[in-house]
C-alpha cells in the first residue's frame, strides 16, 4: 500500500508543478502589456516549474520504473519471423 500512496503523492506534486508551469506560461503568452523584463521572469518561473515537475519524477521510480520496464521487456524480445517469400 505505501507503493500507491507514494505514487498519489508523486502524481498530485506533479500535477501542482506542471499546473504551476501552464499558470505562468499563459500569463507570459496572453497578458500583451507587461514589459519584456516581467515576460522574461513569466518564462524563467515557468521553466522552474516544469524543472521541479521533472525533478519529482526522478526522485520517485514508482512513477517511471513500470514504464521503463515494459520498455525493457519489449527490447529483449525476439522480432518476429519474417514471412515466407512467394505468396
Amino acid at each position: 500500500m505505501a507503493r500507491s500512496d507514494e505514487y498519489r503523492a508523486a502524481l498530485a506534486s506533479i500535477g501542482a508543478f506542471l499546473a504551476f508551469g501552464a499558470a505562468f506560461v499563459l500569463l507570459g503568452l496572453v497578458t500583451p502589456a507587461i514589459t519584456p523584463r516581467f515576460h522574461a521572469i513569466c518564462w524563467e518561473t515557468a521553466m522552474v516549474g516544469l524543472f521541479a515537475a521533472a525533478a519529482t519524477v526522478w526522485r520517485h521510480p514508482v512513477v517511471w520504473f513500470p514504464l521503463v520496464r515494459y520498455w525493457y521487456s519489449r527490447l529483449r524480445q525476439k522480432p518476429k519471423p519474417a514471412p515466407a517469400p512467394g505468396y
